[in-house]
């Protein structure tokens, strides 16, 4: 009686695919082991979504000049901090 609206609405109720939710589960459970089970919640969505999403790092090639500017604040920022960190064995 309704085509259109019987087509609609079964395109709207097809089941969703569950791979992303399991493999969020599975990165959350690589996370989340035995040795690190004291991570702030913070920090647990923080690795989560770098994990899941990627590091969000520019592409340098077709920067602005503004843009390589902030990218070397960046790197300069990143350097400085991992150097003011002690490292055994260095």
């Amino acid at each position: 009686m309704f085509p259109v609206f019987s087509a609609a609405i079964y395109q709207l109720l097809q089941p969703v695919d569950t791979d992303s939710v399991e493999r969020s589960f599975s990165t959350m459970n690589r996370i989340l082991s035995s040795e690190r089970c004291r991570l702030l919640p913070g920090h647990t969505c923080q690795l989560m979504q770098l994990a899941v999403e990627g590091l969000c790092v520019p592409d340098v090639r077709d920067a602005e000049v503004e843009e390589l500017a902030q990218f070397s604040a960046f790197l300069e920022m990143a350097y400085r901090l991992w150097l003011a960190k002690p490292h055994w064995g260095l």
